[in-house]
């Protein structure tokens, strides 16, 4: 009898004979040894099986690794500049090169450094800056800088959220930061105000106590007598000669007189609102200090200081850092500085300053400063990184690092309490009620200086103001009274004549 061989059983045949196992199951037959071929193919389907699940591991695998592959972003160069040019503030702006570059390593962030050639941010930088923006060749990101802010920087309030930035609680300047439509062109750069330093060294040697809140011109003058030694050329007290830090514009500020009003183009320095204000007489008890109380050295003293034997730190040194004056103004974002200027020669701390014997009032002159990007950055197709990196200021990264080296006080007012910022120095236990005192009895120095309802003349007010004042009053020893009635006058002139 003929065994009839289906073309499925001749196939099942030639795979068992290809694995080695005997192909005289072709000849032979019945049901038994078919069967047991179908038994050895269904091994050899398991095996099958059991590639085909490897096979599928290795193509999962190789998914996965490009799912996680990052991108390839085309290489960019963002330029930021500032005038922070030396010591720990330039190394602020290194450190933030550095690590937003490990974040961002398609981005290259080009430093650009400009000194004060004039002695302030105003004169040296600001105007070298300002007419790159024009000339359309300007930073991506601007430190320090604010020039009609609808034209030449980018709106950062739909950049907020996202990175959990909350205008609230910032130190906020609206003239500086935001367009006279409101939007938000810029964020604050610091948190900059005036208090008082003392050195340490002498008030324990003089067995006196740093004053405690609350002490005022008496006391300020009886701790600065305590302090003096005639014999070492040492002094209780510096007191300045300039604006701010803590100078005449805080004396202005505990009064409640504003520089001028720019509506009626007047100077109003003598024009005190604040409850028993009185800023010709506040202004008269600084002057006093030096030339009625004799508790402070007078120019020609001071260079006697800074020429005598006993000065450490050289005849180029800030006066204070000679370690031999027993207290003066500071600004409270000056605190790297002053590490690096005092060094280790002496302990320094920072204190309050005194309370006006007249409005009964602390004077402070603040500063917000700020950081933006650059609208030309839109036009180089990149105006989301620029704001990234100018955001980036603002981040953990950045707030640890300025709270632990002090280039400046953070902005962000949740920072003030930090342990980085309260455990700088001694003193900086102060720092957020000072802080929190300062933004609500201080002036804002961009509200007459660049800010959008400044007068337009005001760089020749500034002029014509600071000569009455400080070169014809605190430096020169004029009647303080005059003076102050003088620089009113000559203000007046420069805000409706330019000049």
């Amino acid at each position: 009898m003929a065994s009839t061989l289906s073309r499925r059983t001749i196939l099942r045949s030639m795979a068992v004979g290809s694995l080695g196992v005997s192909s005289t199951v072709l000849a032979a037959c019945g049901d038994t040894k078919v069967v047991e071929v179908e038994k050895v193919v269904e091994k050899i389907v398991e095996v099958e099986k059991v590639v085909e699940k490897q096979v599928v591991v290795e193509v999962t695998n190789t998914k996965i690794v490009q799912l996680e592959a990052a991108p390839q972003l085309a290489p960019i160069s963002l330029q930021i500049s500032s005038d922070w040019t030396s010591g720990i503030r330039k190394k602020t702006f290194e450190f933030m090169k550095q690590e937003y570059e490990k974040l961002n390593p398609h981005v290259d962030v080009d430093l650009l450094f400009l000194g004060g050639g004039g002695g302030s941010t105003y004169v040296g930088y600001v105007g070298i800056v300002t007419n790159l923006m024009v000339a359309g060749s300007g930073p991506d990101v601007m430190a320090e800088l604010w020039f009609k802010p609808e034209e030449y920087h980018i709106d950062l309030g739909p950049h907020l959220k996202s990175r959990d930035l909350d205008p609230d609680d910032f130190w906020w300047i609206p003239d500086y930061l935001q367009d006279k439509n409101g939007a938000i062109r810029a964020l604050p750069f610091g948190t900059y105000t005036s208090a008082f330093i003392a050195n340490l060294n002498l008030f324990d040697a003089a067995g006196a106590d740093v004053p405690s809140k609350g002490y005022g011109y008496p006391e300020l003058r009886e701790t600065a007598k305590q302090l003096r030694d005639p014999d070492k050329d040492q002094w209780g007290l510096e007191r300045g000669t300039g604006p701010g830090w803590y100078g005449w514009a805080d004396i202005m500020g505990g009064e409640g007189a504003k520089w001028y009003d720019p509506e009626a183009e007047s100077s109003t320095l003598q024009t005190a609102t604040a409850p028993n204000g009185n800023s010709v007489d506040a202004f008269s008890d600084w002057w006093g200090l030096v030339y009625k109380d004799g508790v402070a050295p007078s120019p020609a003293e001071q260079a006697a200081v800074m020429s005598s034997p006993g000065n450490a730190a050289g005849p180029s040194a800030k006066f204070f850092a000679t370690g031999l004056i027993g207290m003066s103004g500071m600004s409270t974002g000056h605190g790297g500085a002053w590490n690096a200027r005092v060094g280790d020669r002496f302990a320094w701390s920072m204190m309050w300053s005194p309370v006006s014997s007249h409005s009964g009032r602390r004077g402070y002159t603040n500063d917000a400063t700020n950081i933006s990007a650059g609208a030309v950055a839109e036009k180089r197709g990149h105006g989301d990184q620029a704001v990234d990196l100018a955001l980036f200021w603002h981040s953990p990264t950045m707030t640890d690092f300025i709270g632990n080296t002090m280039p400046n006080v953070p902005p962000r007012k949740s920072a003030w309490s930090s342990p980085a910022v309260t455990g700088f120095a001694p003193g900086y236990d102060i720092m957020p009620d000072m802080c929190a005192e300062a933004e609500k009895n201080g002036q804002f120095r961009e509200t007459w200086m660049g800010g959008n309802n400044s007068h337009e003349n005001w760089p020749a007010y500034w002029r014509a103001v600071r000569g009455k004042l400080e070169d014809r009053a605190l430096k020169g020893g004029e009647d303080p009274a005059a003076m102050m009635a003088a620089a009113d006058e000559a203000g007046t002139n420069a805000l409706r004549s330019g000049s």
